[in-house]
């Protein structure tokens, strides 16, 4: 029995592996491929806005606390499991919002990170670009709505959003913590940030 869990680890490692080794350059659109070069311009765009909001010095820390850290290289064959996550909205105002759950699974397209609790839920496949950072493409829906597939990987079965998808920039600054940026997201803010910690 050991011997067989030791496989099935093994294997799922080495899909895991597999999965973030796909191009996600010739997944992503043009709109998203755009959002994502102008990360840095998000950035320093939502941070100029909720500073002149004069938020609150603690939601100022924990942002800071999320984002200044640096990236460590991406720990694929661990990322599987359940990570608590909680999102911070940066744009005219600043929010960090409560712990949710997340999950990263191992599937037969690849990585898949799901934030699978509270009323913003998200699905998305995560693709390697470099040996710090992966890419998300992924759609947004509410509540209990089915998940959507990224646009572009949408058939004629799914009932693909462009206003749904999302694009985001995975970096691993701890062995027990992960973070996402989200550029120019579609409707509340400049720029998102989600933290995952377990």
């Amino acid at each position: 029995m050991h011997a067989l869990r030791s496989i099935a680890l093994w294997v799922a490692v080495l899909t895991a592996a597999a999965a973030v080794a796909a191009d996600w350059q010739t997944i992503i659109t043009a709109e998203d491929r755009d959002r994502l070069d102008r990360l840095a311009e998000a950035i320093a765009e939502g941070d100029a806005r909720a500073s002149a909001s004069n938020p609150a010095p603690e939601d100022v820390e924990t942002l800071r606390a999320v984002l200044d850290p640096p990236d460590a290289p991406i720990a694929a064959g661990k990322l599987a499991g359940d990570w608590p996550c909680r999102t911070i909205k940066v744009g005219d105002i600043l929010v960090v919002y409560g712990w949710f759950k997340c999950r990263i699974a191992v599937g037969d397209d690849g990585l898949l990170l799901e934030k699978i609790s509270g009323s913003q839920r998200l699905t998305g496949h995560l693709y390697a670009d470099g040996p710090s950072r992966l890419i998300l493409l992924g759609a947004a829906t509410v509540n209990d709505e089915r998940p959507l597939p990224y646009s572009a990987l949408a058939n004629e079965a799914d009932l693909a959003d462009l206003d749904a998808d999302l694009v985001g920039v995975l970096t691993q600054p701890a062995p027990n913590r992960l973070r996402v940026l989200f550029p120019w997201p579609h409707y509340e803010s400049i720029y998102d940030v989600m933290e995952l910690t377990r």
